[in-house]
């Protein structure tokens, strides 16, 4: 790919990094959400996206992307305040508090922006007839099935079986802490599962062993937990079936990708 290519995405990048990090204060948030249409930091936000691409694009004679990201960029914000004020209202009413709600939100709001700074790369680098044909060929390829089949298996499916091995142990534990595990546990061990078959697949075997040894420190019990033993031990159990459901698929997986 050359450069100029790659540097057309990177401006493209970095003008939507400024306009929601940098150039958004909080307070501005805090208006969209409270009052969504009745919010004239809406109209702003969005006319600083367009603005900071044009600009830092410096292709003055297109006028056309920086439009683009305007409009996608109000409409992105409008539906993530919309649903968020409406999430406000509920919560006040039930007394719920649930940081799913903010954290939710995020993830669907940049994903939405980074498939609208794809979508204006291509549109500038005229590369839909080079990029059909390549998504294309990786859908119909059986690489791309294995590697997708994998990454799913070892998040909620692998989740579940180890909580089935570890339920007799889990059992020996107090309350107050099998609640504290069932909440951080579980997403512990899918990121640590994740980046053991993302090295695997790397041929970076070295890296695992780091990760093993940086989880025996960070997790072995301190003095101060009333079953330090018990506490240990139930988390090595958990830690190596799911190092080695890992390891086991991820050397499948690369035999089959070979």
């Amino acid at each position: 790919m050359e450069p100029q290519v790659l540097i057309v995405f990177a401006k493209l990048l970095i003008a939507h990094l400024l306009t929601d990090f940098v150039f958004q204060p909080d307070g501005w948030v805090n208006s969209k959400k409270a009052t969504v249409l009745k919010s004239n930091k809406l109209y702003f936000h969005a006319l600083i996206a367009g603005a900071t691409t044009y600009i830092i694009l410096g292709i003055w004679n297109n006028w056309e992307v920086p439009l683009f990201i305007t409009v996608t960029h109000f409409v992105v914000d409008y539906l993530k305040a919309k649903y968020e004020n409406n999430k406000l209202n509920v919560n006040k009413s039930s007394n719920n508090k649930n940081k799913t709600d903010k954290v939710i939100p995020f993830i669907i709001d940049q994903s939405a922006h980074f498939v609208v700074i794809i979508i204006s790369w291509l549109w500038i680098i005229k590369g839909w007839k080079i990029i059909i044909p390549i998504v294309k060929d990786y859908f119909i390829s059986s690489d791309f099935w294995i590697i997708l089949a994998g990454f799913i298996l070892i998040t909620y499916p692998f989740a579940k079986l180890i909580s089935i091995s570890t339920e007799y142990w889990r059992k020996q534990l107090s309350e107050e802490r099998k609640d504290s595990l069932a909440k951080a546990g579980l997403y512990i061990g899918i990121f640590e599962r994740l980046l053991i078959l993302i090295f695997i697949l790397l041929h970076e075997y070295e890296v695992i062993g780091f990760l093993i040894a940086a989880k025996s420190i960070l997790r072995f019990s301190t003095k101060d937990q009333k079953e330090p033993q018990k506490q240990t031990e139930y988390v090595l159990v958990g830690t190596f079936i799911s190092f080695s459901l890992t390891i086991i698929l991820g050397l499948l997986m690369y035999y089959f990708l070979k």
